[in-house]
């Protein structure tokens, strides 16, 4: 969103990452707009001599009822996972996105919008948690 320019973002999907599971969160382009979604599994698969790199991803756009207080007042962009989860193709993926579990809420995410130096993550928030 920022510039015109590409960069490479890596985001990982593995079941023992330096001995540890790690899924990485990213936004993701739908037919109804923009939504951040955890990457579970990633695999390619072949068609008339065509390769198609599929993703597993549970999404992060379940319904927040009633926002706490506390986040409309520091600005924070809380997701909500969903119980199922999608397959969708590699190239929807628009970015990486870092996401911090709210530990007194099972399956919210923090948006860190903050982190990115490019200012491109704070853009995509506004555009997809309109104020």
């Amino acid at each position: 969103m920022v510039d015109l320019h590409q960069y490479i973002d890596i985001i990982y999907s593995s079941p023992r990452f330096h001995d540890r599971e790690r899924h990485d969160f990213a936004i993701v382009q739908t037919t109804n707009g923009c939504i951040f979604a955890q990457l579970l599994f990633l695999f390619s698969c072949s068609v008339a001599d065509r390769i198609f790199t599929i993703c597993l991803v549970r999404p992060l756009d379940a319904p927040i009822r009633t926002p706490p207080i506390k986040d409309r007042d520091l600005g924070l962009c809380r997701v909500r996972a969903r119980a199922n989860t999608e397959f969708i193709f590699a190239r929807s993926i628009l970015r990486g996105a870092p996401l911090v579990q709210d530990f007194n809420k099972a399956g919210d995410y923090l948006v860190m919008d903050v982190v990115d130096h490019t200012g491109d993550l704070f853009l995509r928030c506004h555009e997809i948690f309109p104020r």
